[in-house]
């Protein structure tokens, strides 16, 4: 019988070695990845385009011409998709991002062959029907009539758009815009960067048969790829914003600025020293702030990392009359950090957990899949997360302090207050 008094014999995360997939360079300049992972006979088929907000002229053509996709073809009503799919046990989903727009599908290995008269309907004949997208448009509205009575949503449209202007970043859909939006600016947005260009990403139990096939049968169709038009974001100034809500009883706090992207040889230690400050449910932030003042339910910061740029936020919802000592304790947290160093026992801790919960993110082959997209989509290099544990591992309390002082705290944060 298991001692359950007895704590479980303590083993330090090692680093990993991510499997190579297949990679075929179409003459268009599209990339097919196939990783042949797990033991379950299914496949993800990923269709990554380079048509996310970064591409559109108008904001949200880029999320309606995704969504579109799927909403009706030359052959089938998009009732008729739906059925279809079902009747072979396959369902899909659709991410439209900042930087790209993923139509992924899940099928059992055995019907994907069976399933590519259908996937050629969506990706090369979508009709794009005035009535579906009508529907759209008025459920989008009412979502976004709802989601506008949830401060943290006004904070963190409100907080992105003042940190990136007119950059595409900045853009967010109003109920305006999307009213005014046409069919015919949703499809000259597929048009010029969707209809037959893509990335694939095969994961799954397949064999070099099945992934042959897939290959004939969409090379021929394809068209040339572009790439991500160059765009220069020029520096926001610092910004302050309270929004009051009389009838709110918490607010809802969004801090930070512009930061390093991945592809940055400090990233690591970065990411090492958000975890101490405000990454983990352990961090620096949440035992101040929730555990010693009991002002919220959770604070965290992270870093958001997109192709031709990134930011650090902190964000909590907090009673409302504790606002601005949250904003206090969070400044003093941060003057900590510059003027301490972390003691050693804080650093080991701070470091497993970070390299463990990294490790937990590859349990399933298409989680591993996800990190490979980001080695590939975001061009980190083979040896990334090699790297990345070998910076978290040298990283020293001294080298945390400097960056705290020289790069992540260098200037004061803006924030946008709701509530």
């Amino acid at each position: 019988m298991v001692d359950r008094t007895i704590a479980p014999k303590f083993v330090e995360p090692k680093k990993f070695k991510l499997p190579i997939p297949d990679t075929i360079h179409l003459s268009n300049g599209s990339r097919f990845f196939f990783l042949r992972a797990g033991n379950q006979p299914i496949v993800r088929l990923e269709f990554i385009f380079r048509a996310g907000s970064w591409f559109e002229s108008i904001a949200g053509v880029a999320y309606f011409a995704g969504k579109m996709l799927t909403e009706g073809t030359a052959s089938y009503t998009s009732k008729d998709i739906a059925e279809r799919l079902d009747q072979f046990g396959a369902f899909f989903d659709v991410q439209p991002g900042f930087d790209y727009t993923n139509l992924n599908f899940h099928i059992p290995t055995k019907h994907l062959e069976k399933i590519e008269p259908i996937l050629d309907e969506i990706l090369f004949k979508a009709s794009f029907p005035a009535h579906e997208f009508e529907l759209m448009k008025q459920i989008q509205i009412q979502q976004l009539s709802i989601n506008e009575q949830k401060n943290d949503f006004v904070a963190s449209r409100l907080f992105r758009s003042k940190l990136f202007g007119s950059f595409p970043y900045g853009n967010v859909m109003k109920e305006e815009i999307i009213r005014n939006t046409t069919i015919d600016e949703v499809k000259n947005h597929y048009d010029q960067w969707m209809m037959g260009k893509f990335d694939l990403v095969m994961t799954g139990d397949f064999n070099l048969e099945l992934q042959n096939s897939i290959i004939r049968f969409f090379e021929n169709k394809l068209q040339k790829i572009h790439e991500f038009d160059p765009k220069v974001c020029i520096g926001q100034d610092l910004f302050n914003e309270y929004i009051e809500k009389e009838s709110s009883l918490q607010s809802s706090i969004f801090m930070g600025k512009r930061s390093q992207n991945r592809n940055e040889a400090n990233y690591g230690q970065l990411l090492l020293l958000n975890e101490v400050f405000g990454g983990y449910f352990g961090s620096r932030l949440m035992q101040n702030i929730r555990e010693d003042k009991g002002f919220t339910y959770g604070i965290h910061s992270h870093f958001v990392t997109l192709k031709n740029d990134a930011y650090f936020v902190i964000n909590s919802d907090v009673k409302k009359e504790n606002k601005d000592q949250t904003v206090a304790e969070i400044k003093f947290e941060i003057d900590r950090l510059k003027n301490e160093q972390i003691s050693k026992e804080e650093l080991i801790e701070v470091k497993n957990y970070l390299k463990g919960s990294i490790l937990n993110t590859l349990t399933t082959p298409f989680a591993l899949t996800d990190k490979l997209k980001n080695i590939y989509f975001y061009d980190l290099g083979l040896d990334f997360y090699d790297q990345l544990f070998d910076v978290i591992d040298a990283a020293t309390s001294m080298e945390l302090q400097d960056l705290a002082n020289m790069t992540l705290f260098s200037q004061p944060l803006s924030s946008v207050v709701v509530g």
